[in-house]
């Protein structure tokens, strides 16, 4: 009896089993590399995405920054307004106060003088100013054409109460205009 061991068969079958586990590491790592790819190629396409995004944001930012310091005249003219629009409310709900003196202190005060602020209380026998000007120069524009109305108005005398330099810069006084009754 003859026993053959055919050698040559098992290594065939072992190189044909390195051949397959060599093909499917080189499948798997094409396959990983071209989902590496993919994945670098996704995240700089996101990258140049977002930096273009930014960018639109960016213009759209300045140009709202453009229309609102365009818009910056017209709220300070619509501020003035109020102001005024307030002040003459103020001193038409003040009983005893003639209508064409409120006419006239509006117009005295409103164009040329260049007020803060003016708050006007009306007592018994007064008018009570508060008086806020930014600058001392306007302060005193404002006292020359305050006496020359008083003195137009038949306003019998004007007190100073206080006067006082904020913290900011401007310049705070408090008078009363005493009127005839």
């Amino acid at each position: 009896m003859k026993i053959a061991i055919n050698l040559l068969q098992e290594t065939q079958q072992i190189q044909a089993r390195l051949r397959r586990m060599g093909l499917l590491l080189q499948t798997g790592s094409i396959v990983i590399l071209v989902a590496y790819g993919i994945f670098v190629f996704l995240v700089i396409s996101y990258s140049f995405w977002s930096n273009l995004q930014a960018d639109r944001l960016s213009d759209d930012i300045s140009k709202k920054k453009a229309v609102i310091e365009a818009m910056r005249p017209l709220e300070a003219k619509l501020i003035f307004v109020k102001q005024k629009l307030s002040f003459i409310e103020t001193i038409v709900n003040e009983g005893g106060v003639r209508s064409d003196m409120v006419t006239e202190f509006y117009k005295e005060f409103s164009g040329e003088v260049k007020l803060s602020h003016l708050a006007i209380t009306k007592g018994a026998d007064a008018l009570s100013l508060t008086v806020t000007t930014d600058d001392v120069f306007s302060l005193v524009e404002f006292l020359d054409h305050l006496i020359s109305f008083a003195e137009e108005n038949d306003f019998t005398r004007i007190a100073g109460d206080t006067f006082t330099r904020l913290g900011d810069g401007s310049y705070q006084l408090e008078l009363r205009l005493y009127f005839t009754k």
